[in-house]
């Protein structure tokens, strides 16, 4: 009996540690996820400024 309660407390303490393990992986993708986010907003914001600078000052040549 007392084995099995070392063995089960043993497999507890490996499941906490895993689990913290996981949740440190977690955090650290979501922040690069927030940050990649962040990036591709600034680029389309970024896009879309110089996309209509471009479209305005573009103009179809006259033989179109």
């Amino acid at each position: 009996m007392n084995s099995r309660l070392i063995d089960l407390e043993t497999k507890l303490a490996f499941a906490e540690h895993l689990l913290d393990q996981l949740n440190e992986v977690v955090t650290e993708q979501n922040r690069r996820i927030s940050a990649l986010v962040e990036k591709v907003n600034r680029l389309e914001r970024q896009a879309t400024s110089q996309g209509s600078a471009a479209d305005a000052s573009f103009q179809k040549p006259p033989h179109y």
